[in-house]
């Protein structure tokens, strides 16, 4: 992953919002060379680590007692991803609130 973006209030948000790449690393496949379904959840929970690096959730931000966390996880699979594969994760906010 290249240099992490950060977002500032103001800016204009891309949708979706593209943060995140990787490879398909030989430990993330099953004895068909493909990605495992906890691969995947893997690969998605470190997008959602860059969302919130582009968001500006730092270490200040979490020592001051603000945190995320996952509500819901939807999976489609379009394709079937190798052992070594680019993979780009890319990131849709649905919707928001005061809390969530």
């Amino acid at each position: 992953m290249g240099t992490a973006r950060v977002w500032k209030p103001g800016d204009a948000i891309a949708t979706p919002l593209e943060l995140y790449t990787c490879v398909v690393e030989p430990e993330w496949v099953d004895y068909n060379n493909h990605m495992t379904e906890a691969a995947y959840l893997t690969a998605f929970g470190w997008g959602s680590d860059a969302l919130f690096t582009y968001i500006g959730d730092d270490d200040a931000y979490r020592a001051a007692g603000h945190s995320f966390y996952t509500a819901e996880t939807h999976i489609v699979y379009e394709r079937e991803c190798y052992g070594g594969d680019p993979l780009k994760v890319d990131t849709l906010i649905l919707d928001v609130d005061h809390k969530r």
